[in-house]
Formats: C-alpha cells, sequence, structure tokens
C-alpha cells in the first residue's frame, strides 16, 4: 500500500473520529441545557422568601426562610469543561435571635416536586427543616440539635430572596444585634441580697449596661453586651470606707428563652471577685402613664458568695 494511501485512509478516521466526539459533545451540551431548564423550572416555584413564626413551647419567635439559586460545579462536559447547574439554597433567619446560628444560617436545600415536600440542614446537622410548600404556605417542623425544637408557618412574602452576601449579611446581622440590645442598655442602680450562709452582709450596687464590640469566629467586629459593676459595700464601723473597683462585665443575652434570658460575668480585677449576675429584664406598669424597667435575677462570685439581685433602670 503506497504512502499516500494510508495518508488518506488516516485523515478519514481521523474526520470520522472528530465528528463522533462534535456529535458526543453537542449531545452532553444539550443534556446540560435540557437539566439546567428543569432545574430552573422546578426550583422557580418556591424561589422567594417566606415569613411567618416559629412557635416553641411558650416561646413565639419571627423568621425568614428565602430560598434562591446557585451554580455549582456537577461534574465535566464529554471536552472536559466544568458542567454547572443551579442548586437550591435557603437562608434561614430568626429575625429577634442573638443567636448567631439562627440568625443567618445557609444551607442547601431540596425540593421534591411530586410530594412538595422541602429539607435544608446546616452542616453540622445542628438545626434543620423539613416541611411542605403548598402554594404559598410554608408549613414546617424545625429540629435543633437532632430533636424537634418548634413549628413554623409562614407565607409567601415576595418571589425576591436574597443570596449571600458576606458585608450585606454582616450589616443586617449587626443592625438587628444592635435593636435587640439598646432597650436593656443605661444606668441600673439597686440592691444584693445574700444569702444567710454567705459571708459579708448585703449591699447596693450599680450596673452600667452599654454596647460594645467583640470579634466573631471570622475576625469581624459585632455588637455585645457590656457592663460595669460597681458594689456599694455598707460602712463598717470604725473603719474608713474604702473605695470599691467597678468590674468589667461580658454580656450574653437569650431571646429563646422566656423572659430572655441576660447574664454578665466579669472578667477583670482579682480572681476571687469575679462575679456572675443573671436573670431577666422586665418592664412593670406602675400607673397609666408610669412604667420601671427592672434587672432581677442570681448572683454569685468566687468568694462563695450567692443570693439575688434587683435593679431598676434609671430614666436619663
Amino acid at each position: 500500500m503506497t504512502a499516500l494511501k494510508w495518508f488518506t485512509m488516516a485523515f478519514v478516521a481521523l474526520n470520522i473520529a472528530a465528528c463522533a466526539f462534535d456529535k458526543n459533545s453537542n449531545s452532553d451540551t444539550q443534556q446540560e441545557l435540557d437539566d439546567r431548564a428543569a432545574l430552573y423550572e422546578k426550583y422557580n416555584r418556591v424561589t422567594g422568601t417566606y415569613s411567618g413564626t416559629i412557635v416553641a413551647s411558650t416561646i413565639v419567635q419571627p423568621v425568614d426562610i428565602s430560598f434562591f439559586t446557585i451554580e455549582k460545579k456537577k461534574g465535566e462536559t464529554a471536552d472536559g469543561q466544568p458542567k454547572y447547574l443551579p442548586v437550591l439554597m435557603a437562608r434561614y433567619r430568626v429575625k429577634n435571635t442573638t443567636d448567631l446560628e439562627q440568625m443567618d444560617a445557609f444551607m442547601e436545600a431540596k425540593y421534591i416536586t411530586e410530594t412538595s415536600e422541602i429539607f435544608m440542614s446546616n452542616a453540622e446537622g445542628s438545626l434543620g427543616v423539613h416541611g411542605t410548600i403548598s402554594g404559598e404556605d410554608l408549613t414546617a417542623d424545625v429540629t435543633r440539635n437532632g430533636g424537634r425544637w418548634g413549628a413554623l408557618r409562614a407565607n409567601l412574602t415576595s418571589r425576591a430572596a436574597a443570596g449571600e452576601n458576606n458585608a450585606n449579611v454582616r450589616a443586617e446581622r449587626d443592625a438587628r444585634l444592635t435593636k435587640l440590645y439598646e432597650p436593656i442598655t443605661g444606668f441600673y442602680k439597686g440592691t444584693v441580697t445574700l444569702q444567710a450562709n454567705s459571708s459579708g452582709p448585703s449591699f447596693n450596687a450599680e450596673l452600667l449596661v452599654s454596647i460594645g464590640q467583640v470579634k466573631d469566629k471570622d475576625g469581624y467586629f459585632m455588637p455585645a453586651l457590656q457592663a460595669y459593676f460597681t458594689p456599694k459595700p455598707p460602712p463598717i464601723p470604725g473603719k474608713p470606707s474604702t473605695p470599691v473597683d467597678s468590674l468589667a462585665m461580658n454580656g450574653e443575652y437569650r431571646s429563646d428563652a422566656s423572659p430572655p434570658y441576660i447574664a454578665f460575668a466579669s472578667y477583670e480585677g482579682r480572681a476571687d471577685s469575679i462575679t456572675n449576675l443573671s436573670g431577666s429584664v422586665q418592664t412593670i406598669q406602675l400607673n397609666e402613664k408610669t412604667f420601671k424597667q427592672v434587672f432581677t435575677g442570681a448572683y454569685s462570685n468566687r468568694r462563695g458568695q450567692a443570693g439575688t439581685f434587683s435593679f431598676e433602670k434609671q430614666r436619663p
């Protein structure tokens, strides 16, 4: 066989292979387009923001659930190019909480058209939602740490759904935390009543509550409750009064308790003077036009003293 014939046969074989490759590539591209169209049609039925409440025991929390899509790599095409398909995501937001896990949890979701079921769970499995979307109504159970925690009822309020934007999420988080903390801030005066078996007498005290800044797990600053606690011990006959240093304290606020739980723990000063306050702030109506805010709860310190406290917020 001559060299020309060999060359001709090789050229024909290459053309046949190229045509077959193009055919497979085109077929794969068409399949990707079909898959994308089917997924978008499926997800468009549920994308949007649903607003409602979670009822857990005596606690009612306002919540927004937003469904949106993002592009994720799902394998490769016949010619080795990455294949991307839309994936359904959910943003779970409890609007009156200081629990960062619930404040803005982003989770991958699964929607089953045939049963109208929706599933989502965070990576750790500590937070999950399973329910149904019927028309514009979302009904679901919320699980926390593997157990049923509450019932979710929500309605579609907008077909627009904000995706995950870190800068915007942090700004919204900070604004919501500040709004939750502001009613608690202020200057309080009151008494600490020690138990009968505690060493030392009961005493007056002052508490200045403010909003400070701490770093979140990603190193960004966020609002946090802070306080200065100043004991006012009674004078001892025959001894000159000695000024008592204020104790700087970090605060914790839990809106998912009823009533909302507030705790302060000191972190400066002598080790034996570390002090803890935990309780709740409540508004008491005195008459038709007059109210007062009181912070009451349990007191303890490293010296083994324990008791209760009652502080009243002072007017500006």
